[in-house]
């Protein structure tokens, strides 16, 4: 049974991994439109949330009966993936792991997708797909050399997804995220890593117990050795998915967007912010490159800025003191 599409202003949402750190603050803001239904699934228990509604699936990606139900009962015009493993050393060890969770998985949510008449979709997907940029800000144009397994996937994914739109006539938006950081305090929003593997809530945590930070390579070539990232706020990255639902509701299109703050931040520099907000002296204990961490990582958002009317609000004071923030609660 297939579904009719409805153009509508407010379509119906699957997000994928909604219990997730951008899932759980997207869901706030997605929910709080009363004329849109909003569904979450994920194998993780739901986190608490302060306002909206939303319908909680406990569940995985590859039940294809489970995601026929949920499209059919709910009349699902969008889904927003999110739902994937994240950690990039652990790629480099488990390969088969990521490529079994971020490509597999994923390859059943679009048959599926497919067999329901499902084909608007919004997809995480990251800059690690870029490798090392040739550029010092990263267009969306640059080549696909991904250096890691983690990156990898998720261009494979990219291009499945392009696949399905060429082939089964998909709606995608598809958005590399740089490094996300912060928290909606308001909501609860925050980052729940078990373990955490971001550097900004790291940092902070032992700044907090006077404990040393570990910094991955310091012998990078840049201006103090250490590698340089573009953080963004979790706050932006939502905005930006809202922003993209109107390209999804018109025209069939494929369209790919860098979300970052088009700024770098070496990081000792970004240790340096979180001791400043912290009050705390920094102390540093250095360990080796990570593999397949680059040296530089910088977002070039201007197709987002003109395409969307987004760009990154937030300054890397404002992401530091939220995360702080988040940590407190």
């Amino acid at each position: 049974n297939h579904i009719r599409m409805r153009k509508s202003s407010s379509p119906n949402i699957l997000v994928t991994g909604g219990a997730g750190y951008i899932g759980n603050c997207l869901l706030q803001v997605l929910s709080s439109n009363s004329k849109r239904t909003v569904v979450s699934i994920d194998t993780r228990e739901k986190r608490k949330s302060r306002r909206g509604s939303t319908i909680f699936v406990r569940g995985n990606i590859r039940e294809r009966e489970l995601l026929h139900t949920i499209f059919k009962k709910y009349h699902i015009d969008v889904v927003i993936h999110l739902a994937g493993y994240i950690n990039v050393a652990e790629s480099m060890r488990k390969p088969d792991k990521y490529f079994d969770n971020n490509v597999v998985a994923g390859l059943r949510l679009l048959e599926a997708m497919k067999m329901s008449g499902v084909r608007k979709i919004i997809y995480a997907s990251s800059a690690a797909v870029y490798g090392i940029p040739t550029t010092r800000r990263i267009k969306e144009e640059h080549q696909r050399r991904p250096i890691n397994v983690y990156g990898m996937a998720k261009s494979v994914f990219e291009d499945l997804i392009r696949y399905y739109h060429d082939t089964h006539g998909f709606s995608c938006v598809i958005f590399r995220y740089f490094n996300v950081a912060g928290a909606d305090v308001e909501h609860q929003g925050r980052e729940d890593h078990r373990p955490e593997t971001h550097f900004i809530p790291l940092a902070l945590r032992s700044l907090l117990q006077h404990k040393p930070t570990t910094i991955y390579g310091g012998d990078y070539d840049t201006l103090d050795g250490t590698s340089i990232r573009d953080f963004v706020h979790v706050k932006d990255v939502v905005r930006a998915h809202t922003a993209a639902l109107p390209l999804l509701v018109g025209e069939k299109i494929c369209d790919t967007f860098n979300l970052g703050s088009g700024k770098g931040f070496s990081v000792l520099q970004t240790l340096n912010v979180c001791a400043k907000l912290v009050g705390s002296q920094p102390h540093t204990q250095w360990a080796g490159r990570r593999e397949g961490d680059p040296a530089l990582l910088v977002a070039d958002c201007r197709k987002a800025k003109k395409v969307l009317g987004w760009q990154a609000k937030y300054k890397l004071e404002h992401i530091v003191q939220d995360a702080l923030s988040g940590i407190s609660q």
